[in-house]
């Protein structure tokens, strides 16, 4: 990954992919660190990724478009003070700058570089999205753009692979009904995919959903009215979705990783991949009755 993210399906990710099989058109709706889309095992068809972070789709946006354009703006050294000034900024321009990605040929490289280097500097959550008296690492080698690994070749292979993705900005349901429509749906004969990672109820930062409370009954709800051939794999906690559960479908139970710091998280021990049809699974996958 190119920055930390916590809540990241890169492990989860093959299974993932077992479970939707080689698509036409995939669609991320919580693109967030683009994990499962940057371990897909097979040649990008039509993909679209949304994500109503605006600082997030930037960043990716200009690593797609022109990742060099934000060298010029990369501090020489991690501030406190440098950091701290940049994620108001941020803030402040969170707004103007969402309503500009409506233009999917618009970033800004500038505002990129400022994000990605301070969300791999800030100990904790909540870059770019809300004043707080956090510390920022001082150690360049620990993660994100300071990372030993981060080097150009590494970006460059990121920004081909991205090529040829719709990159969105907006409320999930929004961006779908924009970019995905019944005709659109019905001429992919390879089929098409989704795969549903909302911030589980315990997770999210608030005010970052407009409805944060209905999440998963939004989620639940969209799950249920699309139509059959719409292959379908949602990240959540199954007892999230009671839902979805009684309508049949299954809880493929997968480990995640431990969170920040190596400390042991019991309930995300309980994570799952939901499904609406039974499927066989490898990978240590293991399905769990409803």
């Amino acid at each position: 990954m190119l920055f930390p993210y916590f809540g990241a399906k890169s492990k989860a990710a093959p299974v993932v992919w077992e479970l939707l099989g080689d698509l036409e058109l995939y669609v991320e709706p919580f693109a967030g660190s683009l994990a499962v889309l940057l371990n897909r095992p097979t040649p990008p068809r039509t993909e679209i990724a949304v994500d109503l972070d605006g600082l997030l789709v930037n960043f990716w946006r200009t690593i797609q478009h022109d990742w060099r354009a934000m060298e010029p703006y990369f501090s020489l050294a991690v501030s406190e003070v440098d950091v701290r000034a940049k994620h108001a900024a941020l803030i402040n321009a969170r707004s103007s700058l969402t309503e500009k990605l409506d233009d999917v040929h618009y970033f800004d490289s500038e505002l990129a570089a400022w994000w990605w280097e301070g969300i791999s500097s800030w100990l904790g959550s909540g870059y770019g999205w809300r004043m707080s008296r956090q510390r920022p690492h001082i150690d360049r080698s620990l993660k994100g753009a300071w990372a030993k690994g981060m080097t150009d070749e590494k970006i460059s292979r990121v920004a081909d692979r991205l090529g040829n993705v719709i990159i969105l900005s907006g409320d999930w349901q929004d961006a779908w009904k924009r970019s995905v429509t019944e005709a659109i749906i019905n001429r992919f004969n390879r089929g098409v995919g989704v795969f549903l990672d909302p911030p589980y109820m315990g997770d999210r930062a608030k005010g970052l959903y407009a409805e944060d409370l209905h999440l998963n009954e939004e989620v639940s709800d969209w799950c249920l009215r699309q139509p059959r051939h719409v292959k379908i794999v949602l990240a959540g906690y199954a007892d999230e979705y009671p839902a979805l559960l009684k309508a049949g479908w299954e809880a493929i139970e997968w480990k995640a990783p431990n969170g920040y710091a190596g400390k042991t998280n019991s309930r995300r021990q309980g994570e799952a991949l939901l499904v609406r049809r039974k499927r066989v699974v490898s990978r240590g996958a293991s399905s769990v009755p409803s």
